[in-house]
């Protein structure tokens, strides 16, 4: 037995020897910025803990402070990307003058200019300089008068009906990249003020405003009193816990569930489940249960708007069921978990007709909480492309999910469907799959088309989830954490950088992101990555005097992102996470509270102290002295236990005190420079070659074939060889770093004779051709009670697997967001072959025709019918629309008979 007074005794004395010099060293120092006790110094810049309710700093964004003058940009009719291929731009020097105006030559659309990309200047464009960008389209108009259409650079033509006018995108804030959304943008749209064919617009660049600049002092006002209370002898971390707790409160709307950030008001599935999976749960678990279901309606999850109309394309709505079990641990409210059971099986349900590959043992859909095509994924995959990709980080919470799944069903003693073998087959494709072992970590996804290949970027999110979920085993994982790219300010979304992309989760720093990398760097108990992973989380909080939603990686600031706000929730759930998770390694289990700190050694100078913590019926005050990775005493009340742990049926206030052993683990971290990929290149046919530009910089490329990687060479040709009936040949550059590109779009090689096409206005009644650009005299529009049925002869020549695609077309909303994705069944001889995905191509883009995944299929010989046919397990994320247009189905035959 050990006395109370014997542990405060222990306690006292170790405060009154503690080594005030070493605390003067700091928490953690870097060549950017350093994290003491009391306050953060970056540069010029500083903030200081007055108190721990009262935090001064001068942090002012110097952003546009470093503007580039040399502005890329391009036109775009109706808002599209149309002008010129990939990487061709119009470039203007904007030095800006001495009243801060400046007007642009006349550009004629389609022809480029002559200023090189290698002009460079040290100049830097004064804030808020204003630029008036000019266009000549009478080349387009006259087309319009001569031909009805224009023809773009790849030969698409645009109608004169379909016309909207004319914007400019480019580089530079606020010019944007993204063309999804461009047409929306009213003030980049240019206007024929003079009808003379000149189209122009006046555009400020480098906005700046000092009263946007960043707050100077954060005082406490509200009453956190409800919440558990943190003191310890870092100052400045006391007063960041404060002030987490305080934005939590502000976040709170008044139906007692959780808003976003301080923009947006609404709740999204992706940002309250991994916000309560971090710390939500722990402390507000009656606010996290209602804003879990305000994502549920009609027992189903809701997918947040994302790529082509979000679900099936995004499938990572099912954070929602880890979420929702860790609300469970934390209660133990049988009633919840009764409440929850339906919802989530009713989730897996439906992604295991609609999302799951029976071949590969992997679930489809883009990386979670990615919710924007171009910020990771190559600019020519389509949304249906993005749909087949096998993404790490969302595979990963399936995993968690099947697990979970198979858990409720026992407790609550329900049918299993072998869920645990499902989530097994995942572990094990993971680690077939994406485990890159001279890199040290996991791909970000597998991707192209037919014929997946890993990217070989880093995903931070995706490393951090497969170490805390035990995908990785014990030594991979520690492998993980030491070898994921870390850069100065924090550890990158992805590295390495998408090129010519803004910042956004492209060359960004999340801090939740952030923070399950420092909790997956604690399970591995890596105390130099958590060391520098809790200053990237307190140094942001701290000269922002806010938790905001992301920051560039490559400098650290806020401004310039694509989008921000403050008091972020996820960012602020992991703050405190910071708290819980990491310094008193809070760790709910179904049968008890398990206790696993890890506490790197500059922050365990000082005794911590969490009280008024509750815990099912218990009120705990818990005290943890000193650092390291173990635990080498745990004190319940007066009586030392043998195991770190509490049960669920503890009742009444109680006393845990906490030493750890004073040890750590050696370890490292991969601390890199930014660093941006090649851009992939784009290989074309040329008899029996491929052929593609040479690029500076570049190594080596790499030929895939069918997926595989059959050589590299230097030169900028291959030779095509003996093919097979069918091939998809892609190619990548890798540069001195050994860094790979994105993959090229596939080059397709077989003879015509392999192709099937059979146009769907023969097979059902065709709609009134109000659009263009679509095959045969018509197309078919695809409504929930219309099936369309194919008819097809195979003759014994033919018999062998075939591809399966449609031509396709869904103007419901932009590429990167909207809920009307439609969905539909193919049967074939009445057996069901899969999901059709129909993603949206763009706001009221219906002459914009694309192909739908590919459905892989055996027919012999004989006649088939092809039905595709809505099913319940069809649903999408709308609640009336889920449609698209038909043009046409398409078979290629790419392996011979058995």
């Amino acid at each position: 037995m050990i006395k109370k007074v014997t542990i405060f005794s222990l306690i006292a004395l170790y405060v009154s020897s503690c080594d005030m010099e070493q605390i003067s060293k700091g928490l953690y120092k870097s060549e950017e910025f350093s994290v003491y006790a009391n306050r953060v110094i970056q540069d010029t810049f500083k903030a200081e803990a007055k108190s721990s309710t009262h935090i001064v700093s001068n942090y002012r964004s110097p952003g546009n402070l470093t503007y580039n003058p040399l502005i890329k940009f391009k036109f775009a009719i109706n808002g599209k990307n149309n002008e010129f291929p990939p990487g061709i731009t119009h470039k203007l020097f904007a030095r800006g003058s001495t009243n801060k105006k400046m007007t642009s030559p006349v550009y004629t659309y389609g022809e480029r200019d002559s200023l090189a990309d290698s002009y460079r200047s040290n100049a830097s464009l004064p804030p808020n300089t204003k630029i008036t960008f000019r266009v000549n389209m009478q080349p387009v108009l006259n087309s319009f008068e001569e031909n009805g259409y224009y023809k773009t650079w790849n030969n698409k033509k645009i109608h004169k009906e379909d016309f909207n006018g004319v914007w400019v995108a480019g580089s530079g804030d606020p010019l944007t990249w993204e063309f999804e959304d461009l047409e929306k943008r009213s003030s980049f749209k240019l206007h024929d003020k003079d009808s003379n064919g000149i189209y122009e617009r006046e555009i400020t660049l480098n906005p700046f405003n000092m009263k946007d600049s960043g707050k100077k002092e954060w005082k406490l006002t509200a009453d956190i009193s409800e919440f558990p209370s943190y003191n310890s002898g870092e100052k400045i971390i006391n007063a960041l816990y404060n002030m987490s707790l305080e934005e939590l409160k502000q976040l709170v709307r008044d139906d007692n569930t959780f808003s976003a950030d301080a923009k947006r008001e609404g709740i999204w599935t992706r940002d309250i489940s991994y916000s309560i999976l971090l710390s939500l749960a722990t402390i507000t678990p009656e606010l996290a249960k209602n804003s879990l279901m305000e994502r549920v309606k009609n027992k189903r999850i809701l997918q947040d708007p994302g790529t082509g109309g979000g679900y099936p394309v995004s499938t990572d709505r099912i954070v929602w069921i880890l979420a929702a079990w860790e609300v469970y641990k934390v209660t133990g409210d049988t009633n919840w978990l009764q409440k929850i059971f339906p919802v989530i099986r009713n989730a897996i349900e439906a992604d295991l007709q609609n999302a799951w590959d029976k071949e590969l043992k992997l679930f489809r859909g883009e990386s979670s909480f990615f919710a924007r095509q171009n910020q990771s994924y190559p600019h020519w995959l389509q949304p249906s492309g993005i749909y087949e990709s096998y993404n790490l980080t969302t595979n990963a919470l399936f995993y968690q999910s099947l697990h979970i799944l198979e858990k409720i069903t026992n407790i609550l003693d329900k049918t299993n469907e072998n869920y645990q073998i499902q989530a097994k087959k995942i572990k094990q494709a993971i680690n077939t799959y994406f485990w890159i072992d001279n890199k040290g970590i996991y791909g970000q996804y597998l991707y192209g088309h037919n014929y997946p290949v890993l990217s070989t970027r880093a995903s931070a999110l995706g490393e951090s989830l497969s170490v805390l979920f035990g995908i990785s085993d014990s030594k991979r994982s520690k492998k993980i954490i030491r070898s994921t790219p870390v850069m100065n300010y924090g550890i990158p979304c992805i590295y390495p950088q998408v090129p010519d992309v803004a910042p956004y989760y492209n060359n960004a720093v999340w801090p939740f992101v952030q923070a399950y990398h420092n909790w997956a760097a604690a399970k591995a108990k890596n105390s130099k990555a958590l060391a520098k992973g809790l200053a990237s989380i307190y140094r942001q909080a701290a000269l922002f005097l806010t938790n905001k939603g992301n920051l560039i990686a490559e400098t650290g600031d806020y401004y310039g992102t694509r989008t921000n706000a403050n008091r972020q929730l996820c960012s602020v759930a992991g703050n405190l996470a910071m708290v819980y998770r990491i310094f008193f390694g809070l760790e709910f289990q179904t049968d008890k509270l398990v206790f696993d700190p890890t506490i790197p050694k500059n922050f365990g100078n000082s005794i911590k102290k969490l009280t008024h913590f509750k815990y099912r019926e218990a009120q705990l005050e818990i005290f943890i002295k000193g650092y390291g990775n173990r635990i080498e005493d745990f004190v319940l009340d007066d009586k030392k236990l043998d195991k770190p742990h509490i049960p669920t049926d503890l009742k009444g206030k109680h006393e845990v005190t906490i030493f750890m052993n004073d040890t750590a683990e050696k370890s490292n971290i991969n601390h890199v420079k930014n660093h941006v990929a090649p851009k992939p290149p784009r290989p074309i046919k040329v008899n029996n070659k491929l052929a593609w530009k040479s690029r500076e910089n570049i190594n080596t490329y790499r030929i895939y074939r069918n997926g595989k990687l059959i050589s590299t060479t230097h030169n900028n040709f291959s030779q095509i060889n003996n093919e097979p009936l069918y091939s998809e040949y892609q190619i990548s550059a890798v540069d001195s770093a050994g860094w790979e590109s994105f993959i090229s779009k596939p080059v397709k090689i077989t003879d015509p004779k392999n192709t099937i096409e059979k146009e769907a206005e023969n097979y059902s009644s065709s709609s009134k051709n109000r659009y263009y650009n679509y095959s045969g005299y018509g197309y078919v529009k695809l409504e929930k009670d219309k099936t369309v049925k194919f008819t097809i002869s195979i003759d014994k020549s033919q018999t062998g697997s075939y591809f399966v695609d449609f031509k396709y077309a869904n103007g419901h909303g932009p590429v990167h967001s909207g809920s009307k994705c439609a969905i539909r069944t193919l049967m074939i001889d009445g057996q069901n072959k899969g999901s059709v995905i129909f993603p949206q191509r763009g706001e009221d883009e219906w002459s914009m025709w694309g192909y739908t995944n590919t459905i892989d299929v055996y027919l012999e010989e004989g006649t088939h019918t092809f039905t595709v046919t809505y099913k319940r397990k069809n649903k999408n994320m709308s609640k009336n629309i889920n449609n698209a247009l038909l043009d046409k189905i398409r078979l290629i035959r790419y392996q011979p008979s058995n």
